[in-house]
């Protein structure tokens, strides 16, 4: 059997490397934890679509399914359909889920061009934006969270064409 030099010096160099390893890793995730980006934590979907294909495929998806309008009143007392629209970083599209009262968040990214990034970001009971609960969070449960994944694949995803989950190795 071959003698393997274990000296307490190598002992010492190598709890010290798991030290610097365990908390650099934690530091990584404090930074990316806290760095101010509060769509971190969306479920986030390939979808083999260009930007402006993806948009224009939501706008008829919704005009042949219109119960999936999120529809708001206005000051004046009228219902209007609220528009999705454009911030600083994203697109965002909203669903309105009427067997559940709920309105969906999502937000669109450009990959390149063949690819269109969409998050499903956040859940609001009914039409009111003043109770949001973000996706992949402590604000659901993991079953809450499970159901609201797979709704919005089923009913939504699967009727934009392919699609597959992000992950960090894609």
């Amino acid at each position: 059997m071959r003698n393997l030099d274990i000296t307490p010096n190598k002992i010492v160099i190598s709890i010290i490397l798991i030290i610097i390893l365990f908390m650099g890793y934690q530091f990584l995730h404090f930074v990316y934890r806290f760095s101010g980006d509060v769509y971190m934590s969306s479920e986030e979907y390939i979808v083999n679509k260009s930007f402006n294909d993806l948009d224009w495929q939501i706008y008829q998806f919704k005009k042949t399914n219109p119960q999936y309008y999120l529809i708001k009143t206005n000051e004046k007392g009228e219902d209007i359909v609220y528009e999705d629209h454009s911030s600083n970083k994203h697109y965002h599209v909203f669903f309105y889920w009427e067997d559940k009262n709920q309105t969906v968040q999502c937000l669109i990214d450009p990959i390149d061009n063949k690819n269109a990034l969409l998050s499903l970001y956040a859940v609001s009971k009914g039409t009111n934006f003043a109770s949001w609960k973000l996706i992949n969070t402590d604000d659901l449960t993991k079953k809450e969270n499970k159901e609201i994944k797979k709704k919005f694949e089923v009913e939504i995803l699967d009727k934009l064409g392919k699609w597959k989950h992000k992950r960090w190795y894609n």
